[in-house]
């Protein structure tokens, strides 16, 4: 069976992948440009409500604001990339979000979303729209 369907890979190719070197992009001269996002999601804060995910398998809400993203298939190490994004729609304010002080581990990461003020201080809110995305 074809790993291609017309120009994109299966899923299921990359998910049998996740736990291993995920393919890259390159030109014909072999110059890499990227790889593929291990897993993302896009979830609704309050309550933790996913919209839509690639290898994410569920979110558990800690505190307000405060979530562990746990992913369906593990990261082969801790040593990975997270970006966050959120918005609260009531404020209509762009939070903040970032992983926490609690460390990456292959099987989940802990993120937080909030506003920061002036004085340094930071004030932890449900986000309305999370998004999160995860590179190795």
């Amino acid at each position: 069976m074809s790993q291609l369907t017309g120009n994109a890979v299966k899923v299921s190719i990359l998910q049998s992948l996740a736990s291993a070197t995920l393919p890259s992009v390159q030109d014909s001269a072999g110059t890499e440009y990227g790889r593929f996002c291990r897993a993302f999601v896009n979830f609704s804060g309050d309550p933790a409500s996913i919209r839509a995910s690639f290898n994410v398998s569920s979110i558990t809400e800690n505190d307000a604001g405060d979530y562990t993203v746990n992913f369906t298939t593990a990261m082969p190490d801790a040593n990975y990339a997270i970006n966050v994004t959120a918005k609260r729609t009531s404020q209509n304010r762009s939070l903040s979000g970032s992983h926490s002080s609690t460390a990456p581990a292959t099987g989940s990461c802990r993120i937080i979303t909030g506003m920061g003020s002036d004085t340094g201080s930071f004030t932890k809110f449900h986000g309305d729209f999370v998004n999160v995305s995860v590179f190795r």
